[in-house]
């Protein structure tokens, strides 16, 4: 696939930050410059944001289990930078005006204690796991900008922030580094009722293999995690849409809830 220009990546992100400014949503990027690989939507990504955003408070990863990357031929998951007011604590009470789309994700949240700096190296998971402070259950309400949702294609979806809307902390999950990350059973109650459970087979993924993945892809490309930075690693359970006065429910069973209000 061709790499666009420096041109086409400026295009691409004017028409992002344009659309975004004149109500919100976002219509397919035109094909000029649309991006068809996670490189060019990266440089676009970085284009369109604030240059004062100097450093992220937190990560997210999507399309992380494994059947997703299968599907998309990607070595490792997509990841966005979160940056100041993104991050909160539950119950959150989240303004539905800032929302195009809103998805409640199910999902497994890193905060980090240590650094994981830039090196040619990959980290290990000894390394990885060493570096984390504790573990939480977590609510990623994405935003997806875009009329037609994923449709767009997953480049697109990078390149406007990869659907970065609140991502809302929950409990410690205590004993993380004894239990199965992978095996934690999940549901998702909307306004009470259950919308969504825990993915299964190849459509569960690994919490602590999507961190050591986003750290290495971060440390490879010079920028790397540092200490009191979160990562979120991808929906652990079926996305379930909100609306406007609805409350979302995440709950990891043994472990407790995240509630976060879309008001």
């Amino acid at each position: 696939m061709p790499v666009l220009t420096e041109a086409q990546i400026e295009e691409a992100a004017t028409f992002i930050k344009e659309s975004r400014g004149s109500g919100g949503s976002l219509s397919l990027i035109p094909e000029g410059f649309r991006p068809e690989t996670l490189g060019d939507a990266y440089r676009i990504a970085q284009a369109v944001r604030d240059p004062s955003a100097v450093r992220p408070e937190a990560w997210k990863a999507g399309a992380s289990s494994p059947k997703q990357m299968s599907a998309l031929g990607f070595d490792s998951p997509p990841r966005a930078p979160l940056f100041r007011n993104v991050v909160c604590e539950s119950p959150a009470e989240l303004d539905a005006s800032r929302f195009h789309r809103c998805v409640m994700e199910a999902e497994v949240a890193f905060r980090m204690s240590g650094s994981l700096p830039p090196r040619a190296e990959p980290y290990s998971m000894e390394e990885v796991r060493d570096a984390v402070g504790s573990a939480h259950i977590a609510i990623e309400a994405a935003n997806f900008p875009f009329d037609d949702g994923m449709a767009v294609g997953l480049p697109s979806v990078v390149a406007a922030g990869l659907a970065v809307g609140k991502l809302v902390m929950g409990p410690e999950i205590e004993d993380w580094r004894e239990r199965d990350l992978k095996a934690l059973e999940w549901e998702v109650l909307v306004d009470g009722e259950v919308r969504g459970q825990g993915e299964e087979g190849e459509a569960r993924l690994d919490p602590l293999g999507v961190l050591q993945a986003v750290a290495n892809d971060l440390a490879s490309n010079g920028m790397g995690l540092e200490a009191g930075q979160a990562v979120t690693t991808g929906a652990s359970a079926t996305p379930t849409p909100a609306t406007s006065g609805q409350t979302t429910v995440v709950r990891a069973i043994g472990v407790g809830e995240v509630v976060a209000i879309l008001g």
